[in-house]
């Protein structure tokens, strides 16, 4: 047991990440003299030392650990910042839940998706799930952060939980604010809408100006039949540019341009501005007080061009 174990930890001190590693310094006769080892494991040995533990035991081991280290914690005086992530790890092989999914640096490959909460200005991961690699940023994560919550010792609390777009969703919100939790979590609205004020600067300042995104192209975009909806999962969709960048832009265009008008859309979109300055908007927030300023009603408008994929009557 204790040579298979000092093998195992020897190998990680010197960069091994996986089992195969751990042959590494099978041959270093030098190590094993100063170890006293007359034969140093391999990685079948290895792998076999830690078959014996079973989920009971990791438990039995890991939970003490972790409760001794979260008490050496020192709370900051306004709470800590939980920060929800998810990652990548491609995997080689066959481990058991490993999948092909969203995988941008080795595309094709399998591998597992961990979702993570990790209190923020300790850095210490809180909470931890191994997930398949086809899994959604935020598949489960209702569920996740209760396991989360019933983590943290009594008396401690959150200042702020902060996620990105790949997690909002309004029943997490609803959570949230169930809990009273303050949250910061990206609705990915900035791209579309930092898209059109770009627009329409380089339209007012430069009339010469050679834009991006041409238009016909755009067009041609909104007409495919396998387009999907801005109002999708970042990862669900295969062109992000031309779906959160252009289609949101070509969308508040023909609003400005032929729906309301520029005088009531300008008023409009300046109140959003006003109304909802160093807050945290939603895109049904952004909806809801275009139609307020404006007095138009128009859902219509959103769902054919925000939240479904039918094509804008102007670009018919």
């Amino acid at each position: 047991m204790v040579p298979s174990l000092t093998a195992f930890l020897l190998s990680v001190v010197v960069g091994a990440s996986r089992f195969a590693h751990c042959d590494w310094l099978r041959f270093d006769s030098a190590l094993h003299a100063m170890l006293g080892f007359k034969r140093f494991p391999g990685d079948d040995a290895i792998l076999r030392f830690f078959a014996r533990f079973t989920q009971g035991y990791v438990e039995a081991f890991f939970r003490p650990l972790f409760r001794w280290l979260l008490a050496l914690l020192k709370q900051p005086a306004e709470g800590f910042t939980l920060d929800l992530d998810s990652t990548i790890f491609a995997r080689e092989g066959s481990q058991e839940g490993a999948a092909k999914g969203y995988n941008p640096r080795r595309p094709g490959r399998k591998s597992h998706h961990p979702l993570l909460a990790v209190l923020a200005e300790a850095p210490f991961v809180l909470h931890a799930w191994l997930r398949s690699g086809n899994t959604s940023s935020g598949r489960g994560v209702g569920a996740f952060l209760k396991e989360a919550f019933a983590q943290l010792p009594a008396g401690w609390r959150l200042r702020c939980l902060r996620a990105d777009s790949g997690f909002f969703d309004q029943a997490l919100l609803a959570m949230l604010e169930e809990h009273a939790v303050p949250y910061i979590i990206v609705a990915r609205m900035d791209e579309g809408l930092n898209s059109f004020v770009e627009y329409l600067t380089e339209v007012e300042w430069e009339k010469d100006w050679k834009h991006r995104r041409d238009a016909r192209g755009m067009v041609e975009y909104m007409r495919l039949k396998d387009r999907v909806p801005v109002m999708t999962n970042s990862e669900s969709i295969a062109d992000l540019g031309p779906n959160a960048y252009g289609q949101p832009t070509v969308a508040l265009n023909i609003l400005r341009e032929h729906v309301l008008g520029r005088e009531a859309f300008d008023h409009a979109f300046k109140t959003y501005a006003q109304r909802w300055m160093f807050k945290r908007p939603t895109p049904s927030d952004f909806f809801r007080t275009m139609e307020d300023a404006s007095g138009v009603d128009l859902d219509w408008f959103w769902r054919s061009s925000i939240c479904c994929h039918e094509l804008p009557l102007a670009c018919r």
